[in-house]
């Protein structure tokens, strides 16, 4: 029997997103291995001359050639699976509409907030249009949604008025099962340090690494490792201060799996900006695997991740007190390892619920919704 296709349409690819689906599909059989295609063009092809990336150069004149023979000749991607992953209200839309004319369409979105105050993409000229094409292409095109958290998936559900209720699904990311390959322990004291605390992420004001630096200062004896890129990467590599270990971006999930196999703590005190809040963090989930503690600001994102056990509700924290509550919280852990240890296994519980077995489940549900939906 011939496999049918399934192509992965993101602005920037995110392949990490997907390893969930990519297991269902594995697992299922009657499918081929997902096909990752952007398209987001112009950015990308301007970063690539830049950076004189020719990789990055080939691989976006290759999207150019598939979003053009696609649009030219749509029938092409006819008894095709195609999972859109594009921010609500994109004016492009309204071309991709044509190229998704005749495929099975799954529209994937972590967007927490459909109420027209804070969309992503923002369209001084002909808004009102452009609203009207998502409406009809999510009410009319789409065949399923994979919503990445329940409050996105109840967004949405109010954008379409309370209609197409059939078609929602809940589908979190997922996190690679090498993070799950460590026994969950506390980490040994050194004559130096008494706890050890993570940061894995864009190295950016919003991501509220000052308030990270702040504890580090209040903290001499707890060691923070960062993991990422970014504005605050010179700073962070040039910091003569012996409790900041800076690791730069790390590319292999083995490596980082060991990173965060070595830690206690995991922080994300995200601070939300104009079109921005922390949404569903995959390093979160990554680093709980291993048995890091989360420590996070109010977002909905981290809240809803941290959902899974009323031991963590304590650990969510307002962006104001942030610096001071986890202070508190981690003299805590510093002076009851028992209990440190405790809370290391829930976390690692906690992630459980976003295996790629589970999440592989979740995407089982959103084709079946699609192919009843096709009926």
């Amino acid at each position: 029997m011939k496999k049918v296709d399934v192509i992965i349409l993101h602005e920037y690819g995110a392949p990490n997103h997907y390893i969930g689906l990519k297991h269902y599909l594995n697992r299922c059989g009657i499918y081929n291995e997902p096909q990752y295609k952007e398209f987001s063009i112009t950015r990308r092809l301007l970063k690539g001359v830049k950076d004189k990336n020719f990789k990055l150069i080939f691989k976006t004149i290759q999207n150019i050639k598939w979003l053009m023979l696609s649009f030219i000749f749509p029938l092409k991607n006819k008894d095709k699976y195609i999972v859109l992953g594009m921010a609500p209200l994109d004016w492009r839309i309204i071309f991709l509409c044509r190229i998704l004319k005749h495929a099975t369409v799954i529209y994937h979105s972590s967007w927490t907030d459909w109420s027209n105050n804070n969309f992503p993409k923002k369209n001084i000229f002909a808004a009102n249009i452009i609203r009207s094409k998502w409406l009809f292409f999510l009410s009319q095109k789409v065949s399923a949604i994979a919503a990445v958290t329940n409050i996105t998936a109840n967004e949405i559900e109010s954008f379409l008025l309370n209609k197409n209720k059939n078609k929602i699904n809940v589908v979190y990311h997922a996190f690679d099962d090498i993070f799950l390959d460590n026994q969950v322990t506390a980490q040994p004291n050194s004559s130096e340090f008494k706890l050890n605390i993570l940061f894995i992420g864009r190295l950016v004001t919003q991501k509220g690494i000052e308030k990270i630096i702040d504890l580090s200062i209040r903290h001499p004896y707890y060691k923070f490792t960062f993991v990422g890129s970014g504005d605050y990467s010179d700073i962070l590599i040039k910091t003569k201060k012996n409790n900041i270990s800076f690791m730069g971006y790390v590319e292999s999930k083995s490596e980082l799996a060991k990173i965060c196999n070595e830690n206690d703590i995991i922080l994300l005190p995200s601070l939300r900006i104009s079109g921005w809040e922390e949404l569903f963090g995959i390093s979160l989930i990554e680093a709980m695997a291993t048995g890091c503690i989360p420590l996070v600001t109010d977002h909905m994102g981290p809240k809803e991740i941290l959902n899974c056990s009323k031991e963590f509700q304590q650990y969510i924290f307002t962006e104001e007190h942030f610096v001071n509550d986890a202070s508190l919280a981690l003299k805590v852990f510093e002076n009851d390892k028992s209990y440190l240890i405790d809370m290391k296994m829930l976390s690692r519980d906690c992630a459980r619920n976003f295996s790629i077995k589970s999440i592989s489940a979740q995407w089982e549900k959103v084709f079946y919704s699609a192919n009843n939906n096709n009926l």
